[in-house]
């Protein structure tokens, strides 16, 4: 359940989740081998939720991403590195309206506060969030939400000269997270005409997506 000031939105867990990118650390500009993210989807609660004056809908997408936070075992995330008191975080949380804007989505910062995640069982992570919402007049609004949130996905990014890119995809999640076990994947070889936009890994390697066995454990 996220609440936003008096507002409750539940959470679409199919849609949310922990993921983290792996590379080799010679690819990244900050030498990291791992990269982790979570995004929760929120939709409005029917017990507690007032329509938006503007008459607008609402569905709402959390993001968090550290620039810094790395485990050696995929069990052992934490709060992505906001559970340390005095820790420098570097990284950004956001919270979009995914129902408004089809371009420019309508977006706010948030005061990161406490992340904590604590391993349940599984791929569950029992997660609670306490910070706020900054708003468009400047002031703050109360932010927290607890859900359990699944470790649904690692994405690769495996160099254009391996044979395999899915065998060494799962190398590199084995070696980096410790994660071996998958219930599916998805490989996007290297094309030298795809367009790299702003990310320039995009072009320089096969991309594999690892999705985790998560839906079949809870089914």
């Amino acid at each position: 359940m996220l609440r936003l000031g008096d507002n409750e939105y539940e959470l679409v867990r199919v849609q949310s989740g922990f993921s983290v990118t792996l590379q080799s650390p010679d690819g990244d500009p900050m030498k990291r081998n791992q990269v982790w993210k979570l995004v929760a989807h929120y939709a409005p609660s029917e017990r507690r939720y007032t329509v938006r004056a503007d008459g607008e809908s609402e569905y709402l997408r959390v993001t968090f991403q550290s620039e810094e936070y790395a485990v050696t075992d995929w069990r052992q995330l934490s709060g992505l590195g906001l559970d340390q008191a005095g820790y420098h975080w570097l990284g950004f949380v956001s919270v979009e309206n995914l129902l408004v804007g089809r371009f420019d989505k309508e977006q706010w910062d948030v005061v990161p506060g406490w992340l904590e995640a604590e391993w349940k069982h599984d791929y569950l992570f029992h997660c609670e969030f306490d910070g706020s919402r900054k708003l468009a007049d400047g002031t703050e609004e109360e932010m927290e939400f607890e859900d359990d949130l699944p470790f649904g996905e690692a994405t690769a990014y495996v160099p254009i000269n391996a044979g395999d890119p899915q065998a060494a995809a799962l190398a590199m999640a084995a070696r980096t997270v410790r994660l071996t076990e998958f219930a599916g994947s998805q490989v996007r070889r290297y094309d030298p005409q795809r367009q790299s936009y702003t990310n320039l890994r995009v072009n320089t390697h096969h991309i594999v997506t690892l999705q985790t066995p998560w839906r079949e454990q809870l089914a």
